[in-house]
C-alpha cells in the first residue's frame, strides 16, 4: 500500500483564482472552453 503526503502551501488570492481556472479546465478536456485554457 502506498503512503500519500499532503503538502499546505500558503498562496495568494490571485495564485489560487489561476490555480481553480486550471483545474476547471482539466475537468472539461477534452470538450472544454478554450477561453478557460487563454485564461489560466
Amino acid at each position: 500500500m502506498s503512503k500519500t503526503h499532503k503538502i499546505l502551501l500558503e498562496v495568494t488570492p490571485d495564485e489560487e483564482e489561476l490555480i481553480a481556472a486550471i483545474r476547471n479546465y482539466c475537468k472539461t478536456y477534452p470538450d472544454g472552453c478554450p477561453e478557460l485554457l487563454i485564461y489560466a
